[in-house]
């Protein structure tokens, strides 16, 4: 059974465990940024068909998203290959941890420049509005 790192923790020290988690993670920040940016090298590079992404097909947001979605697990995945892979079921997260579920990460993308939207797929009603960050996002 799943229990939120946040459990017991008050509402003010939040961030600070938010940080922790983020510092003690086995990803590097500075290697999800470029896994990130080598993502989207990737799709502008590609093409379909004999046409570039970009310059003659143009996706929706939502249809980018599905490709970064896809490809950044992929990606690290392929570097941290044995300890992490793309998550292949419902019960597992995008980029699954293979010996420990509590560091398995949740890929989200979102062409919305103000807000974070909340994951549907753990059963989440759909509330229609987006929670904003101390920042506006």
């Amino acid at each position: 059974m799943y229990v939120s790192p946040y459990n017991g923790i008050n509402e003010k020290d939040w961030l600070k465990k938010t940080q922790s988690l983020i510092n003690d993670h086995p990803i590097d920040k500075e290697q999800i940024v470029d896994v990130v940016l080598n993502s989207w090298n990737a799709i502008f590079q590609s093409n379909i068909g004999g046409y570039s992404i970009g310059k003659h097909i143009f996706p929706s947001p939502q249809n980018m998203a599905f490709l970064l979605h896809d490809l950044i697990p992929l990606k690290l995945s392929d570097i941290y290959s044995g300890t992490f892979v793309r998550g292949e079921t419902k019960e597992q997260k995008d980029l699954h941890h293979t010996s420990d579920v509590s560091l398995s990460v949740e890929i989200k993308c979102s062409s919305n420049p103000n807000q974070i939207f909340g994951n549907r797929s753990y059963a989440q009603p759909d509330s229609g509005s987006g929670v904003k960050n101390k920042n506006g996002f």
